[in-house]
């Protein structure tokens, strides 16, 4: 699942448009109200639609990465969170892109060349990859890790 964040704008190349802020979901995950889980990965498609509808034009008000296996806490602006949780993987499975580099700036190594940050969990740890269009070598994407220091 990908949650985009941010006014939407189509790429290039783009199938569906990104906003500056992509979360990329590929394990479990709900939305919680303050006293019960309003709808998550487990429930029926109506009901999944139906909550991350909810979503939309909802403000953020803090991204938290917490826990031993560190998963994403979401406070949003309604009094609900989105938390992501992970029973069936050895590390925490999501992602987070920027696409506005002015929330997560480049490596200076990465300097006028066209890439965005992700981060995301290996081995306990946060680790920063960035993703690249290389359409002279092949078709896709390119990544190369970098970890934190």
């Amino acid at each position: 699942m990908f949650l985009e964040v941010g006014s939407l704008k189509k790429s290039k190349g783009a199938t569906n448009p990104a906003g500056r802020v992509t979360i990329m979901v590929e394990a479990d995950w709900r939305i919680e109200k303050p006293r019960s889980i309003e709808t998550g990965s487990g429930f029926s498609s109506a009901r999944i639609d139906s909550g991350l509808a909810a979503l939309v034009g909802v403000r953020i008000n803090r991204i938290e990465i917490q826990g031993r296996a560190p998963e994403i806490n979401i406070s949003l602006d309604n009094g609900k969170k989105f938390c992501t949780f992970t029973n069936w993987h050895r590390q925490p499975a999501w992602s987070i892109g920027f696409q506005d580099h002015g929330l997560f700036p480049l490596d200076p190594n990465w300097s006028g060349i066209d890439v965005n940050p992700w981060i995301h969990i290996q081995s306990g740890r946060p680790v920063i990859e960035y993703c690249y269009d290389d359409t002279e070598a092949f078709a896709g994407k390119a990544v190369k890790r970098m970890g934190f220091k």
